[in-house]
């Protein structure tokens, strides 16, 4: 029975690891700053960058992204900052 059980797992554990990666983020939440900073790293490599989700971070997102000083992009300390990376870029 044993035997039978683990190819079940196995198979349950990929499922359940493919439905997270196609998991939509609300913008400006923690996993949301998480899985941006997944697309555009902000570190330098060796563990050292700005906190994920600070303004210093959404500076770097912007210069990343080439958008910085862009008159078209809102203020980096709001909802609507986020929601613009979100929908025009990740």
């Amino acid at each position: 029975m044993k035997l039978l059980m683990a190819p079940l797992i196995l198979i349950i554990a990929g499922c359940s690891s493919v439905a997270q990666k196609d998991e939509k983020y609300s913008p400006c939440s923690e996993a949301w700053f998480n899985y941006v900073e997944q697309q555009i790293n902000t570190g330098d490599g060796y563990g050292h960058g700005p906190d994920i989700g600070s303004l210093e971070w959404r500076s770097v997102i912007m210069f990343k992204l080439g958008i910085r000083d862009k008159p078209n992009v809102p203020e980096l300390n709001t909802l609507l900052w986020c929601q613009f990376i979100d929908e025009n870029y990740i």
